[in-house]
């Protein structure tokens, strides 16, 4: 009888997502959390931290490799194991689902590089649109200029 088990943690990415293959081929990118729990009522209780070791496959891998330092995040998993290898043995997470979590940072639409004028293409009708998105109508001379 196989057992379904979802846990979802939110904790602070502690170290720099790495990327990874396995020896078949398989992507996968790990990082490490840590889970500060709030107290309720207490602010001098203290309460210890938790540590996790997350691992997420596939094309969720490729979109966690972007996270930094420092993003909150909520982890769902489905999988729960010890790394008894690490001393102190670790939690490790294998990720369903990974999101950046707002509930202390404010909520904002992207990287918000500074744009210069040459980053912006602008058509003969008259649009706009991101050098970065079009490459391929960017680049070409006679489609910009005709």
């Amino acid at each position: 009888m196989q057992q379904q088990f979802d846990v979802t943690i939110e904790g602070t990415i502690q170290t720099t997502p790495v990327v990874d293959a396995t020896r078949n081929g398989f992507r996968f990118t790990k990082f490490d959390i840590v889970n500060r729990r709030e107290t309720d009522g207490e602010p001098t209780a203290k309460v210890a931290p938790m540590h996790f070791s997350v691992i997420c496959w596939g094309k969720l891998a490729d979109r966690v490799a972007e996270l930094t330092r420092g993003t909150d995040v909520i982890i769902q998993a489905s999988r729960l194991s010890i790394d008894t290898y690490s001393e102190p043995p670790v939690l490790m997470l294998a990720a369903r689902n990974v999101s950046v979590s707002m509930r202390r940072n404010e909520a904002h639409p992207g990287s918000g590089r500074n744009r210069r004028r040459a980053d912006l293409v602008t058509t003969a009708d008259g649009e706009t649109f991101d050098a970065d998105t079009y490459a391929e109508a960017s680049t070409d001379f006679e489609a910009l200029h005709r």
